[in-house]
């Protein structure tokens, strides 16, 4: 009997001891695997803030790079809009000025370049022309000579965005027309600029009844072409005081001009989306030229390194 109690009660205490350990050795892998995870959780972390930190580098050096292609196509533009200043098309009846090529080429840079730096780059370009002595200051006129190619190229910038906004810029001109005593008297001539202001209203319309994409592009250039001559014609009537007379003589015309002028501004359009278009391709090609020069030199290195170990081995 005594043996048998001690049998016993020797595999209880084994069987407590055994479970003891099973316990604790569990605890400890547990505690371990708790480690690990924390580590590896940081290790996560760690290669996480690693990635932001890279993407944040790679952001700030794409926007640097756009900053100054920006910056170099905005001097290219203002030297090309300066020439083009100089390049009388036809003049402007009831005053001693002429329209420029620059009408035609203008209005797009905002367009490619964006409106705050498209308008820099014509304000730059007056003023530069100014110092220089490109252009003089005739009259109080003169300081505003640039005005009305700076809000057609706002305009011709937002009509592709569906900018229904846009409408205020011939509402307004307008307004201002026929409030001028002049400008009451031949009232209807500034129904020409309800057809940029239907454009920007009915612009989504538009898109669904006109398919090609180079007609619409003309009638957005139409659009633009009339807000430059609005802003221009409200300009010239508060400025010069352009008799009644002239405003009638300049409405055959106007149709005629307007119409080219938007033209002109269609094909500036597509020639610069042409140019860049054909200019980042060509900086993609020279970047791949680059990158294979790299590789074909890395592996005429390890070549070489290669060829070394050989002979030593030999």
């Amino acid at each position: 009997m005594k043996d048998f109690a001690k049998r016993t009660f020797s595999k209880i205490i084994d069987g407590l001891s055994k479970y003891c350990n099973k316990t604790i050795i569990n605890k400890i892998e547990g505690k371990e695997k708790l480690s690990e995870n924390k580590e590896g959780k940081e290790a996560m972390e760690k290669m996480k803030t690693k990635q932001k930190i890279k993407a944040i580098e790679k952001m700030n050096i794409s926007k640097k790079k756009i900053l100054i292609i920006k910056i170099f196509f905005s001097i290219l533009f203002s030297s090309l809009f300066i020439v083009l200043t100089k390049v009388k098309i036809t003049p402007i009846i009831g005053t001693n000025s002429s329209f420029s090529a620059s009408v035609l080429f203008g209005p797009t840079i905002s367009k490619f370049l964006g409106i705050s730096f498209g308008t820099g780059s014509l304000l730059f370009a007056h003023f530069f022309g100014v110092i220089v002595g490109i252009y003089k200051i005739k009259s109080m006129m003169s300081y505003f000579t640039f005005f009305p190619i700076i809000f057609a190229g706002i305009y011709f910038a937002r009509i592709f965005r569906s900018d229904k906004k846009l409408f205020w810029f011939p509402l307004a001109c307008i307004s201002l027309f026929i409030l001028h005593p002049i400008g009451n008297s031949v009232w209807f001539y500034s129904l020409f600029w309800s057809i940029p202001l239907i454009i920007s209203i009915g612009k989504e319309r538009i898109e669904k009844i006109i398919k090609n994409y180079v007609a619409r592009v003309y009638l957005y250039s139409l659009g633009t072409a009339f807000v430059d001559h609005a802003v221009g014609s409200v300009l010239f009537l508060y400025f010069m005081n352009i008799p009644r007379e002239a405003w009638l003589m300049a409405i055959p015309l106007t149709i005629i001009e307007r119409l080219i002028i938007a033209a002109g501004i269609t094909l500036s359009y597509f020639f610069v989306k042409i140019s860049i278009k054909t200019l980042k391709e060509l900086f993609q090609s020279l970047a791949i030229v680059e990158i294979e020069d790299e590789k074909e030199s890395l592996f005429a290195k390890v070549g070489y390194k290669g060829r070394v170990k050989d002979e030593r081995n030999k």
